[in-house]
């Protein structure tokens, strides 16, 4: 269900939904690629850089992460964005978290 004409509504996912050939009115679609490790990396690492020194993940914690991520821009936001959010949160849990799903 989509708001009135004079909204707006951001979508994403990883699939292509068909929504320009859906007839659902006025369609943008961009299609984001993943991020390189390095970039990956660098994001996450910025990220981490406000936390206090002893809670920033590490290099080889950043890798591991945008792997389990993907690589995908808006999941590494998500879990950089989370560990800013939450200080007593450390990298290593959430690796542990996205390795048993």
């Amino acid at each position: 269900m989509l708001p009135k004409s004079t909204c707006l509504v951001v979508v994403t996912s990883r699939r292509n939904l068909g929504l320009e050939t859906a007839g659902v009115g006025s369609v943008y679609v961009q299609k984001l690629g993943c991020l390189s490790m390095v970039e990956a990396k660098a994001m996450l690492m910025e990220m981490s850089a406000s936390r206090p020194t002893a809670q920033r993940m590490t290099e080889e914690q950043a890798e591991k992460l945008a792997s389990l991520c993907e690589y995908l821009p808006l999941a590494i936001r998500v879990v950089g964005g989370t560990m800013a959010k939450h200080n007593n949160l450390r990298a290593e849990t959430i690796i542990q978290r996205l390795s048993s799903n």
